[in-house]
């Protein structure tokens, strides 16, 4: 198993978590619609297909973490 293939799939799937998180944001005003939601994911899809034709695994796991960073998302815990 490529250990390096196996993180970007840890990686890819924290994002979608990260998006589905987004859309159930407690604050209304800060919570993704469903557009925003898929526009979001076909933004990984995009991206994961581009990395399918990279043929370095490092090279690809960098143009991968460009596709979204923890800038892009805002949570308000509750407590």
């Amino acid at each position: 198993m490529d250990i390096a293939r196996t993180k970007n799939c840890e990686k890819e799937m924290l994002k979608l978590l990260k998006i589905g998180m987004c859309c159930c944001e407690w604050n209304i005003e800060n919570r993704w619609d469903l557009k925003e939601a898929v526009a979001k994911i076909e933004e990984l899809k995009e991206k994961d297909n581009d990395n399918d034709d990279l043929s370095n695994s490092y090279a690809s796991e960098v143009y991968s973490s460009r596709a979204m960073t923890d800038d892009d998302f805002s949570f308000s815990v509750n407590g």
